[in-house]
């Protein structure tokens, strides 16, 4: 995710996004040096929650996020919020999670910090989300063993890749899918349009149309699949599944093992491994989806939840 573009905007207050949430930038200093700092937002359509966003601390300096984090209060205290989330960096589909186990590397997309950050959040009477990232062998991708089945789910589904040429409209209609596939998808909010449009233009330089997969019923998107290659790999040899929405009609159809199908045909011969995106530990139903091809425990990371008369 093009992390900069989102922290850029947030810095000078420019983009959709940013006309519906409220964002202060907070920065705790040591005479003249900056030791930490993220983004405070409160979106109008979760107001519920002072988000800490892109949080940045030095080592040893606990007294300065414990700072951010009272402030974090007093501002939801002034807008009646009932709570703060940290680690969602403005919205889910801009990423989310404290990494907390698997330092070693960097995965495109997925949030990274340094291993200390985790103790700092140690002292607060925070509900810990854990969130898993897994990790597979493309070789085990294959839907060979189902065919029968796959082949049922092409009789009633379509299935065709995002239109470069015609991307915002094609983002408008992946927004819609999202928000009804994810509504009760955990820290999930109601995007605009325009919204998600911002967000994904700016990766057209290396997205291709195959890296977003649609699923179709008789002209209505009803699946959703996103994929692109791990870009911080010199010679890349993983690509990740970064998310997969499918209308809650059609959780029983089939309609993701033609998503996987399609994504399996490719990345067949051109990748060793895969990588699934985070999904939290309690989503049972993902996590069983994603464990049949990737079993592997890639990445670790947390959300903190913190109730505002708590924090």
């Amino acid at each position: 995710m093009n992390c900069e573009e989102i922290i850029l905007n947030l810095f000078e207050n420019k983009g959709t996004f940013c006309k519906n949430a409220e964002i202060i930038m907070v920065g705790v200093y040591d005479q003249t040096s900056l030791i930490a700092g993220c983004f405070l937002v409160i979106h109008n359509n979760y107001k519920d929650a002072v988000l800490v966003c892109f949080f940045e601390a030095l080592p040893n300096y606990q007294l300065a996020v414990d700072l951010i984090i009272k402030y974090a209060r007093e501002l939801g205290v002034l807008n009646n919020c009932k709570k703060i989330v940290i680690g969602l960096n403005t919205h889910i589909n801009a990423g989310a999670g404290i990494l907390v186990e698997e330092f070693n590397t960097n995965s495109y997309g997925n949030n990274y910090n340094p291993p200390y950050y985790v103790n700092y959040f140690k002292n607060f009477k925070a509900n810990i989300h854990t969130m898993t990232s897994y990790k597979g062998n493309v070789e085990d991708f294959s839907v060979k063993t189902i065919e029968k089945i796959v082949g049922k789910v092409y009789k009633r589904f379509t299935f065709r890749e995002i239109s470069t040429e015609n991307f915002r409209s094609d983002m408008a209609l992946y927004t819609r899918l999202a928000n009804q596939a994810f509504a009760e998808h955990k820290f999930y909010y109601q995007r605009k349009e325009e919204e998600d449009y911002e967000l994904y233009e700016p990766m057209l330089t290396t997205l291709k149309s195959e890296n977003i997969l649609f699923a179709e019923r008789d002209g209505e998107i009803v699946g959703c699949l996103m994929w692109y290659p791990n870009y911080y790999e010199e010679c890349t040899r993983s690509f990740k599944i970064i998310e997969i929405g499918v209308l809650p009609s059609y959780r029983k159809s089939g309609v993701l093992l033609g998503l996987f199908n399609e994504c399996y045909k490719r990345t067949n011969g051109k990748f060793n491994y895969m990588e699934s995106g985070w999904i939290f530990d309690d989503n049972f139903l993902s996590k069983s989806i994603t464990n049949r091809w990737m079993k592997k425990v890639h990445k670790r990371f947390n959300v903190y939840e913190l109730q505002i008369q708590n924090a």
